[in-house]
């Protein structure tokens, strides 16, 4: 990403854009779309590797590509997807994972203070979350 890039994604953000919607623009962009292959079903199948670091069930899969074929936009599936339950849950795990630990019960959002604090606690060194994201790459 550019400077002017990040810029604009940043005042979005701090305008009130959501991690949701930011992340399902970042996935219906055309970048993506290109990367993911040009096809319905194979950017369907880079959103869920993305999302969930696995394929689309043939419910799911099928699902979406209705949607598409419907005229739902790109951004519309995406949006869906990233806001499902399964993302949410996705999300957490992942968080909490890069601290070595298993989130809390019935945890539905990462708290990156909690999970270095209590990671810390037992002994382990504290991750930067913030580097950790940021490290994390967008491409397929």
């Amino acid at each position: 990403a550019t400077a002017a890039d990040v810029q604009y994604w940043t005042k979005l953000m701090q305008a009130g854009l959501t991690e949701q919607h930011f992340e399902a623009a970042l996935l219906a962009s055309n970048e993506f779309y290109q990367l993911a292959g040009h096809t319905p079903d194979l950017w369907l199948d880079a959103v869920y590797t993305r999302l969930f670091g696995r394929a689309p069930d043939s419910s799911g899969l099928t699902h979406w590509l209705d949607d598409l074929d419907a005229g739902k936009t790109r951004y519309y599936v995406a949006a869906r997807i990233a806001g499902s339950k399964e993302n949410s849950t996705w999300i957490v795990s992942q968080g909490y994972g890069q601290f070595g630990i298993t989130p809390p019960a019935g945890e539905t959002q990462f708290n990156p203070t909690a999970a270095s604090q209590t990671s810390a606690s037992l002994g382990e060194p504290t991750i930067a979350w913030d580097q950790v994201y940021a490290d994390e790459a967008w491409g397929l």
